[in-house]
């Protein structure tokens, strides 16, 4: 039997929504209703994929966990995936719209907010 194609959009929404409930409201208690399908799309996912998306739902799950080591080492990752993508882009010469559509939350400020998202976790852990 054919696995399930990974639901993309609605992982992307669940992801969205989690970042602006857990770092804008700080609502941990309305985050954690949707641990359970973000868990379950996060589950469908190759393990092989790697996909900037991919990493940010495997720490938020394991943010939401209390998993605070392995939520950090997935933000790294993802950090270093945004990191990638951008000197792509800009080593490729991308037009403005090219950039625009590729970086998609994906941009400078979003690093900086992945960045301090990082440092809060390395604090919970005492390794800052």
């Amino acid at each position: 039997m054919k696995e399930p194609d990974p639901n993309w959009h609605e992982l992307r929404w669940i992801c969205r929504h989690l970042h602006h409930l857990l770092y804008r409201r700080g609502d941990a208690v309305e985050a954690m209703k949707y641990q359970a399908r973000l868990e379950e799309l996060a589950a469908e996912l190759p393990v092989e994929v790697e996909a900037i998306l991919h990493a940010e739902a495997l720490a938020l799950v394991h943010e939401l966990r209390g998993e605070w080591a392995e939520a950090l080492a997935r933000r790294e990752q993802e950090m270093a995936m945004m990191n990638k993508l951008m000197e792509s882009l800009r080593q490729d010469g991308a037009s403005p719209e090219t950039l625009r559509y590729a970086l998609q939350d994906r941009g400078p400020l979003d690093y900086e907010a992945r960045q301090e998202i990082a440092q809060e976790l390395r604090r919970r852990l005492g390794t800052e």
